[in-house]
This record gives C-alpha cells, structure tokens and sequence, in this order.
C-alpha cells in the first residue's frame, strides 16, 4: 500500500496557493478586525504574545525561509532580512512606550482608532517590538 503520507492532502505536498487564499478570504471575513496587520510578506511570521507579570505586549517578528532539501528535512542556509516593516496591531491598554528587544531602541507609534501602528526599520531572522 505504500507510504500513507505520500497521500497527504496538505500544503507540503501540494503547496496550493488556491487553497491557502481561501482560508485567508474565510478568517478575513470572519475575522474582520485583525489583531495584527502587517505590509511583511508571507514568508515572514508575526505573533503578539501578552506578559501579564510586566504588564506588556511583545511582537515576534520572524523571517526564515526554509529550503526543503530532503523529504523530511528543512534548512534555513540564508537569513533575508526584510526593511521597513510595518504593523497595525490591537492592544487592549494604554500604550506610552515602543521599543525593539534587546536593545531598547525606542520606535515612533501613533495611536489610530484603538490601534497602534509602527515601522520595524529592519529584521534580520527575528526581531521583538515590546509594548508597554
């Protein structure tokens, strides 16, 4: 009978892009306010994590391109940095300071309509935006 995976319907096998605008069209229209918008591209991965203890919102900006170079192995051999990210993200709280983590550089916001609205100058693989 085979191998039971080589007949897996799913995005690694078939890589639909059909398939995958369907399921963006269905969470935006059940979904309509976004907790993160975004100007990255598809490749790049964004997620908002909460730290109740410090009282503060933290974005993962990730960006790795893996290579599928075996059945069962992916590798990441370059790290493409992206520049001038954008993101409209929902934070349930008064926001006073932006910064990027590590280094504590501070960004520019701008509050619009219960939104806050930044620009990563660069991420190189992975970047954290605190908001506190």
């Amino acid at each position: 009978e085979g191998d039971r995976d080589d007949h897996v319907g799913d995005d690694r096998n078939h890589g639909v892009l059909a398939a995958k605008m369907l399921v963006l069209n269905a969470l935006e229209r059940l979904l309509p306010e976004r907790i993160i918008r975004t100007n990255a591209p598809s490749t790049a991965r964004l997620t908002l994590n909460h730290q109740p203890a410090k009282d503060r919102y933290i974005l993962h900006v990730l960006h790795y391109i893996p290579e599928c170079r075996s059945r069962d192995v992916d590798v990441i051999e370059d790290v493409i940095p992206l520049y001038g990210v954008e993101a409209n993200v929902r934070i349930p709280k008064k926001i006073s300071r932006v910064c990027l983590a590590p280094s504590g550089d501070s960004l520019e916001f701008d509050r619009i309509d219960g939104r806050i609205k930044i620009r990563i100058p660069e991420v190189r693989g992975h970047q954290m935006v605190v908001f506190e």
